[in-house]
């Protein structure tokens, strides 16, 4: 829910600016916010396909020791579906840097965008 609140925060300064016609700042803002939504979006996509290698690592340690059977498949494979991605896988520094800049470059060209008129 975090990374979609971000997107929009930055977001409100394209529409911001695009009605005051700043167009170079409203360009810097879409640049923000496409750059906001792609690291989301990654962010998103590595906790997933994390959480969905560890339980696949758990199938085949299950299957090695001879403990796989179809209530054990049914177990794993409600865990990979009820998995809260967010919570329990950590994402590259890098990434997550992208993101928290993006939405401070947000706020700030939200506040730009309030007090230039």
């Amino acid at each position: 829910m975090g990374g979609w609140i971000n997107l929009i925060i930055c977001l409100v300064p394209v529409y911001l600016l695009y009605r005051s016609g700043q167009t170079p700042w409203m360009i810097l803002a879409v640049v923000n916010a496409v750059a906001n939504f792609w690291s989301f979006g990654v962010m998103h996509n590595y906790a997933v396909e994390a959480k969905k290698s560890k339980v696949d690592r758990l199938r085949q340690n299950m299957a090695l020791e001879g403990r796989l059977n179809e209530e054990a498949e049914s177990r794993l494979n409600k865990l990979q579906d009820n998995i809260d991605p967010e919570s329990t896988t950590h994402v590259p520094n890098w990434i997550t840097t992208i993101n928290i800049l993006t939405f401070v470059i947000g706020i700030s060209l939200i506040v730009y965008a309030v007090f230039s008129k």
